[in-house]
């Protein structure tokens, strides 16, 4: 998928419910919303090197549907999927497709961006993701 295809993919309603929902998932523990709990999530279920590769300069590694599943657990991705109106199986490879792209675009200099401060929401923190897509990665 090219990044066309992905920045449409990106801009969809569904995936962006979907987005908002993995998101605000990650930080229920009373946290801000962040970028930094997503990778430690993927981190943590074997998807070190993959995500390494998405923050880092360089070709970003593919993830597929399935890997994204097994980290996020089915549950979970049952009711993300519930909240965008889609299968999960869609949702998981639509994951497998956009957060490689957001990833990367969100970490320019190969470093994941500081927390969001106190007070930001998650449609910021996904409007600020999602603007990164359209700057080229240096």
């Amino acid at each position: 998928m090219d990044l066309n295809q992905i920045m449409k993919l990106a801009q969809d309603p569904q995936m962006q419910q979907l987005l908002k929902g993995l998101l605000g998932q990650i930080s229920k523990g009373g946290g801000q919303p962040n970028l930094q709990g997503l990778v430690n999530q993927l981190q943590g279920a074997g998807m070190g090197d993959q995500v390494q590769s998405w923050v880092q300069q360089g070709p970003n590694q593919p993830v597929s549907g399935k890997q994204i599943q097994d980290a996020l657990g089915t549950g979970a991705l049952d009711q993300l999927a519930s909240q965008a109106g889609m299968p999960p199986e869609k949702a998981a490879d639509d994951l497998a497709e956009v957060l490689p792209v957001i990833v990367d675009k969100a970490t320019p200099q190969g470093q994941l961006p500081t927390p969001a401060p106190p007070g930001t929401d998650i449609d910021g923190l996904l409007k600020q993701l999602l603007g990164g897509l359209s700057q080229p990665k240096s």
